[in-house]
């Protein structure tokens, strides 16, 4: 494009500086609605300090431009004092844009995943309809959304989790989408101004031609005919500008396009097309526009096709192919005789003249039009006083076809976001339906395996315990795997929902130790750990993910160890407002130039060949964790002595004391005194088996068992038994409905209802909690924990929780 003259730019800039200020109020109201949007939501989960200092940041910078606008109102100022009052539209929206970027660091930071996304979907809501308002001077744009971009981008790199990097890079590649298509409208309008200050320009010129011309008589017809023609070219001009202003759909926008045209040129008929490439890169012609004049025959199914879906023609043999092939003008008033005529089909009028005009935007030819039958024919004077009309007309196909690129790649994204998410839907039914399936044949294994285990009437030989001793590691290592992979997908897809609380770590740090220390006794190594007294040290963080990640390093820790090596737990304050948890080790350590393929999932750095058990996906899932928890998880290793990694989280020191932790004797648990009857509903013949073996250990219990959900209430009903265990997944009705059911019947409505099902996604446990079990247990079973809530339920101490 061009560049326009001092004085023609700072019209321009004087009529855009216009429209920005004359749409303050609507503007304000916009981001005063999703700034109200942005606090109501997220009033709870943000300190009130914080909602005040940005709302009152946000209420100054609004006031701002409200008076902005009321000096700009008063002043009206002209061309030639325009400037000042563009700075003044730069440092408002430089203001605004840091306003909205600073939102970033006020909502984002103690947010959950699902809130910070809604907070950066607000701002992009924000800067889209910046690049919509601010397009015609995208200078002032760039100064809203170059503070926006950076304020925001930085917050997702300090969060820095990878989900934080993938939105942060999303939210740049969204924005500079935005700010590309607004500089491809900005200079589709600076084209349209441009033409309509030059006509301006040039209307002037004919008043003054016209004064002139009065003066003398001799050449006044003459001159009064021109300018009559030139009116009109003008007034064509400006007609096409006005239809791609209005946002027309392009059909129309071409058809009346063409009819002015006709109209000016006293044409009979004519067209408007697109030019392309085919394969072999040879020009041919898309007609959008055709004259509705009557066809016959061929033509006539011609004429349908453009008016539903345009039509192309590749026959350059024709007096418009002669326009394509040469890129020039074609004039013939004898075109039945011109030896560039191809011919016209069956059907078509009479060509008694004919005009075909290429379009131009610079050196490339992107469209046609093509005029027949003008009564006084088509010469070189009437297609120079065209030429304004022509150049309009080429500028509109430009924009038209910014304006379908626009779409297309609108609809591209929105069909990838499509497919994203069936494919995140799809993942997440599998891993489902994995898990289920996997769960179910391993509840018989491995609780037939605790059963050979702990019954006290048929003691094993030593051999045969050994062989179950494998059974129930191989499957407990299984089990683990399963675990750890819907974790890692539950994680990937953003759908961990963490319990941030201020805690006492003591009880959890015992809990990993006793759990360790068997593993730490068999390989004979020295577990060195320091465990504070309770109530010394308060962390910042989620009980449960804390446990999953300390226990998967002191794990490692020994796994990973050499026999008769150390692990050690140490616990200090490393920076101001963090605790650092030390997991040390003396193996055989990792070499630095893999420590970043420790991270990666299931890499285990050669552990796979060895008889060391592991997924390789544990680290992996821990980091993300740890980070999810506003924290931060890595080591250092040295080859040949050992690794230490350590966990960085919120929390504060007040006295450290030593405690050793001692693991508890595993023992199958016995109900409390009298007589219990347990119902367990469950269609599976091995998992009514195992349970009645596990009833039979334990006194004072008699077990009754239906196989479907309706014998189950009738069973219920019936001999009002003290629990009943529900499976889920049941023929007929679920184990869902059968429970409602029970709630309905006055006579069973009180009888604890405990949910052992092999759906163990987190959604599904939350699910059957929100639906009423008093519990939710997952398959495979643990026998202890079983009867364990057999007898809470009994002795009505059991409070509705999930366990896994």
């Amino acid at each position: 494009m061009a560049v326009p003259s001092r004085s023609t730019r700072a019209e321009i800039d004087a009529y855009l500086v216009g429209l920005l200020y004359s749409g303050t109020f609507s503007t304000i109201l916009i981001h005063v609605i999703c700034a109200i949007i942005l606090m109501v939501v997220l009033r709870h989960h943000i300190p009130a300090p914080d909602l005040i200092v940005w709302g009152g940041a946000f209420a100054t910078v609004m006031g701002l431009r409200a008076l902005l606008y009321a000096l700009y109102a008063r002043a009206e100022p002209g061309p030639d004092q325009i400037e000042p009052w563009i700075h003044y539209v730069k440092a408002t929206s430089f203001f605004t844009g840091v306003v909205w970027g600073g939102a970033a660091w006020v909502f984002m930071p103690m947010l959950s995943v699902e809130h910070q996304l809604f907070t950066s979907m607000i701002i992009i809501i924000i800067a889209a309809g910046a690049a919509s308002k601010l397009y015609p001077m995208i200078r002032i744009y760039s100064f809203f959304v170059a503070p926006m971009l950076i304020l925001v981008v930085a917050r997702f790199v300090v969060i820095g989790t990878e989900l934080h990097f993938a939105m942060a890079a999303a939210a740049f590649v969204l924005l500079a989408f935005l700010t590309y298509f607004a500089v491809r409208h900005r200079d589709d309008l600076l084209h349209t101004l441009k033409l309509q200050t030059e006509n301006a320009a040039l209307l002037r010129q004919l008043s003054q031609e016209n004064r002139e011309v009065r003066g003398e008589q001799t050449e006044q017809q003459k001159m009064e005919t021109l300018l009559r023609q030139k009116t009109a070219v003008l007034n064509a001009v400006s007609k096409v500008q006005s239809l791609f202003i209005a946002d027309r759909e392009p059909a129309d926008i071409f058809n009346e396009t063409l009819e002015t045209i006709i109209s000016l040129t006293s044409s009979e008929f004519g067209f408007i097309g697109e030019v392309l490439l085919d394969d072999a890169d040879q020009r041919y012609l898309k007609i959008f526009a055709i004259s509705d004049v009557p066809w016959g025959g061929e033509a006539s199914n011609m004429f349908k096709n453009v008016n539903t879906a345009g039509q192309d023609f590749h026959n350059n043999e024709t007096l418009f192919g002669s326009v394509l092939k040469s890129g020039e003008p074609v004039i013939t008033n004898a075109p039945m005789s011109d030896p560039r005529s191809g011919g016209v089909p069956k059907g078509h009028p009479m060509l008694k003249s004919f005009l075909g005009v290429p379009l131009y935007v610079g050196e490339d030819m992107i469209g046609m039009v093509g005029l027949a039958n003008r009564e006084d024919g088509y010469d070189i004077e009437l297609l120079t006083a065209l030429d304004p009309v022509i150049s309009a007309i080429a500028r509109m196909a430009e924009a038209l076809q910014s304006r379908r690129a626009r779409t297309e790649t609108q609809h591209q994204l929105a069909e990838a976001k499509e497919q994203a998410e069936k494919a995140s839907l799809a993942k997440t039914e599998f891993l489902s339906s994995m898990s289920h399936e996997l769960r179910t044949p391993m509840n018989a294994v491995l609780g037939f395996a605790q059963l050979l285990q702990l019954n006290p009437q048929v003691p094993l030989h030593p051999k045969q315990a050994d062989s179950v001793e494998q059974i129930l590691k191989a499957g407990n290592h299984l089990l683990e795997l399963i675990n750890e992979i819907l974790d890692l997908s539950r994680i990937e897809a953003g759908r961990v929902s963490l319990s941030l609380e201020d805690i006492d770590p003591h009880e959890v740090i015992e809990d990993c130790i006793s759990y360790i220390s068997p593993m730490a006794t068999r390989r004979g190594l020295t577990l060195d750990a320091q465990v504070p007294a309770q109530d010394h040290i308060t962390l910042h963080t989620d009980r449960t993910r804390f446990r999953q990640v300390l226990l998967n390093l002191l794990s490692n820790a020994v796994k990973y160890n050499n026999d008769g090596g150390t692990v050690s737990l140490s616990i200090h304050q490393n920076t101001p407002g963090k605790m650092r948890f030390c997991v040390s080790d003396t193996g055989s350590g990792i070499p630095q130039e893999r420590h970043e393929e420790l991270f990666q999932p299931f890499s285990r750095l050669g552990a796979e060949s060895t008889d060391i058990e592991g997924t390789g996906i544990g680290l992996t899932i821990s980091r993300r964790l740890t980070e999810l928890m506003g924290g931060e998880l890595d080591f250092e290793s040295v080859v040949g002595r050992g690794s230490n990694f350590w966990i960085d989280l919120p929390g504060e020191p007040k006295q450290v004391a030593a405690a050793d932790a001692q693991l508890d004797e595993q023992a199958l648990p016995q109900m409390p005194g009298g007589g219990h009857m347990v119902l367990y509903v469950e269609d599976n013949p091995d998992n009514l088996s195992l349970m009645e073996e596990v009833i039979s250990m334990v006194d004072n219990v008699e077990l009754i068992s239906a196989h479907t959900g309706e014998l189950g209430l009738e069973m219920a009903e019936i001999h009002h038994p003290d629990v009943i265990l529900m499976d889920i997944n049941l023929p007929g009705i679920t184990g869902i409905e059968a429970l409602h059911r029970l709630r309905k019947n006055p006579d069973t409505q009180d009888i604890p209802v405990i949910a052992l099902s092999a759906d163990a996604m987190s959604e599904d446990i939350q699910r059957g909690l929100d639906e009423g079990f008093d519990a939710y247990l997952t398959k495979p079973i643990n026998l202890g924990q079983v009867i364990d809530h057999i007898s809470m339920a009994v002795e009505g101490k059991l409070v509705s929780k999930e366990e896994n």
